[in-house]
């Protein structure tokens, strides 16, 4: 038997992220078609249809960068972005790497010293050599 909860959810989730193509689009216009009116019933140039169509579309552009600052704090919050724990230690031996690369050489009479190689620097050989 079908399970029509999650159907029924995942509609609703779909029309919720739709929303916002349909407000970029819908507000400037009907603003438009009311500063038409508008200008038409004062018989002004077309500053009403203009205004209002500009007015649209910036709050259609605020109302979508809030409600996307909004979910991704929310998200945010619930840990969905937590990395994997080997990214901290992989952050770590690439700042070491880095760092011992970056080191100025010693006199050129004396020898450069190699460090033992870390577990990643052994891990990228073993992938490079396959």
């Amino acid at each position: 038997m079908p399970d029509h909860t999650s159907t029924k959810q995942d509609a609703t989730r779909s029309l919720n992220r739709s929303h916002g193509s349909f407000e970029l689009a819908f507000a400037p216009v009907i603003l438009a078609l009311l500063g038409l009116w508008l200008d038409r019933t004062i018989g002004t140039v077309p500053v009403f249809t203009l205004l209002f169509a500009l007015v649209g579309v910036l709050g259609a552009f605020t109302k979508v960068y809030y409600s996307y600052k909004h979910s991704m704090a929310a998200l945010q919050e619930q840990g969905a972005w937590v990395g994997h724990a080997s990214s901290a230690q992989f952050r770590s031996e690439t700042k070491a790497r880095a760092d011992r690369l970056s080191r100025p050489l010693e006199a050129a009479d004396e020898p450069a010293r190699r460090t033992a190689p870390t577990p990643s620097d052994e891990a990228l050989a073993r992938r490079s050599a396959s």
